[in-house]
């Protein structure tokens, strides 16, 4: 189907369409939280509720799949992210129980704490250029970690709970619950350069870097008492140039 048929085209419905994709086995006992596929293989990891991390290879021939669980990890509380180190040999993930942990592909099961904040970690990434790993907490913080070494590189105080980040090296941006996005140059890595305040439901980064993907939606927190069914739900692409990554001056 082209782009330009959305709006004539017989759709297929939704159930249909999950009827026929491949599911992974074997179900997950709790809900997923989140998931992320390896940079150099077709390898996906998934963290959830019931304190585990899973990982699986995943082999396909056109549309059909085949998915071989090959890890699993554990915390002491339930998972809220993950996320691969630029190799594919290591997966990252944060948790309610208030620690990162590093799990090594193939190696010792019980990992290695590698983060700890006051609140549970919402949100980690790998920054493969600068060799560190970054978390978000409900802790209203962002630290920066050498895995070699129990105490954070850095440390940034935000406005509120971190609910999700992202990174394109050298550019980060960071969404917290009072609908801000606070962006980073990752070679400067303890300043804030710009703050966006919307309420932003999800954003992500291209494969270039060069462009931003965000939606912005109703911020259900607020209630359903005060949802406007009249407001637009609309995904809006962000070019990303050098002005961006220029820190403003403070007015």
């Amino acid at each position: 189907m082209s782009f330009g048929g959305f709006g004539s085209a017989a759709v297929t419905p939704a159930a249909s369409r999950a009827a026929a994709d491949y599911d992974v086995p074997p179900d997950v006992p709790d809900s997923i939280q989140d998931i992320a596929w390896s940079p150099t293989a077709n390898v996906l990891a998934a963290g959830s509720w019931d304190n585990h991390v899973r990982c699986w290879e995943v082999q396909q021939q056109g549309a059909n799949f085949q998915a071989v669980a090959r890890a699993q990890f554990a915390h002491k509380g339930p998972v809220l992210c993950t996320a691969f180190s630029g190799d594919g040999s290591t997966v990252f993930s944060g948790s309610c129980d208030k620690t990162a942990m590093m799990w090594q592909l193939g190696g010792n099961s019980q990992g290695q704490q590698i983060a700890q904040h006051d609140q549970p970690i919402r949100s980690i990434q790998h920054i493969a250029q600068a060799n560190c790993v970054v978390t978000g907490s409900w802790d209203k913080t962002v630290k920066y970690w050498d895995t070699r070494s129990p105490q954070p590189q850095a440390t940034v105080q935000l406005s509120d709970r971190v609910y999700a980040l992202d990174v394109s090296y050298p550019l980060m941006v960071v969404a917290t619950a009072d609908k801000q996005i606070h962006c980073f140059d990752l070679k400067k890595p303890s300043q804030i350069y710009a703050v966006i305040v919307s309420c932003i439901s999800v954003g992500k980064f291209n494969k270039t870097g060069e462009i931003f993907a965000y939606a912005t939606s109703y911020d259900w927190h607020k209630g359903v008492e005060h949802y406007n069914p009249q407001a637009r739900n609309v995904i809006r692409l962000h070019h990303v140039d050098a002005a961006d990554m220029t820190v403003k001056a403070k007015k």
